[in-house]
């Protein structure tokens, strides 16, 4: 390597390690914060609180006492005994009966104990304390250690609580799992595989086809003639192939799924039948899904009007629908021609990049439900195709900055979080005109005024609107000047964002147990069962396929971590713009989702990541060419696990007419009202 290259290699590294810790750092100091319902961990106690087990819909904000207690024996009262204690959020402490007087030392804020000399209420034999937390954003919560010489008092599974009055019950430390009320009725990996072993003998038999034409294809003797290498149709077979099977299945399932399932697609369809209604858009304290960008909800409303249809209506909710499977085609198109972009001669990395797009269950589910939740993903999509397009120019033409800047403005015109994209894009771009200066500063500078005037004309005005109405243009649903809720858990502790793993054993209750496990139940399967609070009216999936599915996506899984290392590994060695967009949106990505679960401790939710599609789809693609080319006995076992997985996701999205739900859903429809209470 020349001076240069070294120079480059190690400011890479440095950008890399300093982007690192950099998140890290903010999130440690996010939880910190007195905002952020954190409960941070402190020797030599353990917070502890009413044991409940957690239920998905929200709470509203009420201030619910919870009283612990704790009874504990003296010899004699020792010459200084301290307390240190913590409420989530408050508290009121008694100690026989007594309270003690002002603290010794207090809390810069609830997470900090105060301490006080209790000596003063402490007697000889049997002693009790009792402390009323109060908290009206999650559960209450108390953390309290008693030094009294020999005898120490911890908060523990030891103590009793009664919450709001109820009877009382032994306490739970608040880093224990709390499992999901619906862990017996949702199916496990291991009972389903004994049930569904044919199905999946079927499956395997498929994909060690699939996987056999596509080692032949790919194989250096395969020849392909050269009027094939030039056809349109042979260069974009795999695109062709799977948005054939998306259309396939979409057309399958449409009278098939409830019109309102998916997450808050009531709240969505509200949302365009208010501008059906008024001709206006609404305000974000007008509905639940309200405060969102209004892109998505205008042009809803424009193709319900092309076809004299009413979202109040079931055929215009079907129509919605269909919005949904366009977007998720050209969300597909847009994966496709980066693919081919970034690897304009690989056919395998490109093929298997569409494959982990178009199987990925959060692009199934979403593409049939009412959401702008694929629609914005592809939007941002969209703009890092067209910032890698910009990026292979030298000159960066004006049309393309001027194509760029729309984009950009119509992905913030989509969903808040596509702000994200912006610093990314803008840093890369100029990555790029250190490169080879071709431009003049004060031309570069011009066509970035372009792209931002552009973006801020055409999505900044919805902004605006939201800052003069609310004092805060990124404001949303979890605010409590819109509403007033919380949802369980309530709150995080760092156990919480380190285990993984229950999701493998009972996906459905692993959401409310663990980061990592949440994580992974969201990204390979309908983890949340569509959003819907009740188990029996979630959407009717294959829900024993998609069990199984949690154990085959540890092979993509690994495969996507791997090329994830690769990427890092050559963007240090070999630096590049399109790189550092690449791994710099994605990681941005996932520091957004953990910041989020932080300030907004509710269900984590992986297809939030859908906008770093691009990188994932290229990630899992570098990942199995890896596994492949350097593990001779583990390249057909990857090939066919991949395809296996493949294969059963896009059957767990299949519905079955015979299927208990399915039965439910026509029931309904012939008999209103009908329902599972």
């Amino acid at each position: 390597m020349t001076r240069s290259k070294h120079l480059k290699a190690g400011l890479a590294l440095s950008l890399v390690v300093i982007g690192a810790l950099g998140a890290i750092g903010s999130l440690w100091w996010t939880s910190t914060r007195p905002s952020i319902d954190f409960l941070p961990e402190m020797a030599p106690s353990a917070w502890i609180m009413y044991p409940m087990v957690p239920i998905t819909p929200p709470h509203p904000r009420l201030e619910l006492p919870t009283t612990f207690r704790n009874t504990f024996a003296i010899g004699a009262v020792p010459p200084e005994a301290l307390l240190r204690i913590a409420g989530f959020h408050g508290y009121k402490l008694s100690i026989n009966g007594a309270s003690p007087d002002r603290p010794l030392r207090t809390g810069k804020n609830w997470k900090q104990p105060d301490v006080y000399d209790v000596t003063a209420q402490l007697q000889p034999g049997a002693n009790r304390i009792e402390v009323t937390v109060f908290n009206s954003t999650g559960p209450a919560a108390l953390w309290l250690a008693l030094d009294a010489g020999p005898i120490q008092v911890n908060s523990g599974e030891l103590w009793d609580a009664s919450y709001a009055g109820a009877n009382w019950r032994k306490v739970v430390p608040a880093s224990a799992i709390r499992a999901f009320n619906s862990n017996v009725l949702t199916p496990r990996p291991l009972d389903s595989l004994r049930t569904r072993w044919p199905v999946l003998l079927g499956f395997t038999l498929l994909s060690i086809v699939i996987s056999c034409l596509l080692v032949a294809l790919n194989s250096p003797r395969s020849r392909i003639p050269p009027a094939m290498e030039g056809n349109w149709y042979y260069k974009n077979l795999p695109f062709i192939i799977l948005a054939g099977s998306w259309l396939f299945l979409f057309a399958h399932n449409v009278t098939l799924l409830p019109g309102l399932s998916g997450y808050d697609a009531e709240d969505h369809i509200n949302y365009v039948r208010y501008i059906q209604d008024h001709n206006s858009l609404p305000l974000a304290s007008q509905g639940w899904e309200m405060f969102q960008p209004p892109l998505y909800y205008i042009l809803s409303t424009v193709w319900l009007k092309l076809l004299h249809l009413s979202a109040a209506d079931e055929g215009g909710i079907a129509a919605l629908r269909f919005l949904g499977l366009a977007v998720g085609i050209a969300h597909l198109l847009i994966i496709w021609k980066t693919l081919r972009l970034l690897f304009p001669a690989e056919r395998s990395k490109t093929g298997w990049g569409l494959v982990f797009a178009a199987c990925l269950p959060p692009m199934l589910f979403l593409s049939q439900y009412v959401t702008n939740e694929a629609f914005a993903a592809m939007m941002v999509s969209a703009c890092v195709w067209l910032t890698l397009l910009l990026l292979k120019q030298e000159r960066l033409p004006w049309k393309s900055c001027a194509a760029l800047g729309v984009c950009l403005g119509a992905a913030l015109l989509s969903k808040s979080t596509a702000v994200l994209v912006l610093p990314l894009v803008f840093a890369a771009l100029f990555w790029r005109w250190l490169e080879n200066r071709r431009l003049s500063l004060v031309q570069w500078i011009a066509r970035m005024g372009v792209i931002a005037s552009l973006c801020i004309l055409v999505g900044g005005w919805h902004y605006a609107r939201m800052w003069i109405h609310y004092g805060n243009p990124l404001i949303g649903n979890w605010d409590p000047k819109l509403f007033s809720w919380w949802q369980d858990n309530g709150y995080r502790t760092s156990s919480f964002y380190l285990r993984f793993g229950n999701v493998l054993l009972h996906p459905w209750a692993s959401t409310f147990e663990g980061y990592w496990d949440a994580f992974y139940a969201t990204l390979w399967g309908d983890g949340l069962l569509g959003g819907r609070a009740d188990f029996f009216v979630r959407p009717p999936w294959n829900y024993q396929l998609m069990a199984v599915g949690y154990w085959l996506a540890l092979v993509p899984t690994v495969a996507v971590l791997a090329g994830l290392g690769l990427s890092l590994q050559s963007f240090i060695r070999n630096p590049s713009a399109e790189w550092f967009l690449l791994l710099g949106f994605s990681g941005l990505i996932m520091w957004a989702l953990t910041y989020m679960s932080l300030v907004i401790p509710a269900h984590v939710k992986a297809f939030y990541m859908l906008s770093a599609l691009i990188s994932f789809c290229v990630f899992g693609a570098l990942g199995r060419e890896l596994i492949a080319r350097r593990w001779a006995l583990l390249r057909h076992f990857v090939t066919l696990t991949i395809s296996l997985w493949a294969i059963n996701s896009y059957a767990c999205y299949w519905i079955s007419q015979s299927s208990t739900l399915s039965i439910i859903e026509r029931a309904e429809r012939c008999v209103p009202g009908m329902g599972v209470n």
